[in-house]
C-alpha cells in the first residue's frame, strides 16, 4: 500500500476480519508505503483494508 502517513501504526483487515500482524513491520515505512505477506490456498477474492493514522487504503486481490 502507498500514500499512508510515515511511522503510523498499521491495522489490516481481510474481508472485514482483523489480521494479527506477525510478520514484517507494524508501522508505515518512511516513504509512506507498507507491505504485507499473504499466502492463500483457496480460489477466492479477498478485500484488504490497511489503516494507518486515520488513512485507509483498500485492495481487492483474487487468488486462484
Amino acid at each position: 500500500m502507498h500514500g499512508l502517513p510515515p511511522a503510523a501504526p498499521v491495522t489490516l483487515t481481510a474481508n472485514g476480519d482483523v489480521v494479527f500482524l506477525r510478520i514484517g513491520s507494524t508501522v508505515v515505512f518512511p516513504d509512506g508505503s507498507w507491505y504485507f505477506p499473504w499466502y492463500e490456498t483457496q480460489h477466492k477474492a479477498i478485500v484488504f483494508v490497511v489503516t494507518a493514522g486515520g488513512v485507509s487504503r483498500t485492495l481487492t486481490q483474487v487468488f486462484g
